[in-house]
This record gives structure tokens, C-alpha cells and sequence, in this order.
């Protein structure tokens, strides 16, 4: 979502979805994003790949910003957020 004038632009704002979640997640709450700089700020909402996950006995595909390692505290494979980090400074 870029400013209304994109002239008067101050602040980018970058939300990220959860794991399994999407951009459509952040829907209702930029539409009611009620601070006095609205005009001035663009919003963007990347969408994370799609990956195959394990979590738990479940497996599948999900939208996934990084495989999550067994445990689920930290990311089994680093070099997927180096690639995410890279992709949303594009």
C-alpha cells in the first residue's frame, strides 16, 4: 500500500504474517490503522514461500518464512532467513 501522495513519504512499514498465516492476516488491522503520519506511510505485506513443514506428527505444506528445526525454537536451515532477509530489502 504506498502513500497517498507518494511524495510525502516518511515511514515503511513491514508486517510480517505468522508461520502458516498470510498477508490477508493483516487485512483488518491496516484498515483501521488510525495514526496521524496515515498519509504518509506505505505499508508492505509480503507473502513468506511456501515450504514443507513438520511440527508435532503433522506434515505438510504452509507459507513459511524458514523450516522450523525439531525442537521448533530456531530455524533448522539459517540460510533460509538470510534469503527472506535479502528478498524483503529488495
Amino acid at each position: 500500500l504506498e502513500p497517498a501522495d507518494a511524495s510525502s513519504h516518511w515511514f515503511t512499514l513491514i508486517l510480517l504474517h505468522s508461520c502458516s498465516g498470510g498477508p490477508d492476516d493483516w487485512l483488518p488491522i491496516v484498515h483501521r490503522l488510525d495514526v496521524a503520519f496515515r498519509r504518509n506511510l506505505r505499508i508492505i505485506v509480503p507473502c513468506a514461500p511456501i515450504r514443507h513443514e513438520n511440527h508435532s506428527g503433522w506434515s505438510g505444506k504452509m507459507n513459511s518464512w524458514f523450516e522450523y528445526s525439531g525442537d521448533g525454537l530456531h530455524a533448522s536451515q539459517p540460510s533460509q532467513l538470510m534469503e527472506q532477509r535479502e528478498r524483503l530489502l529488495e
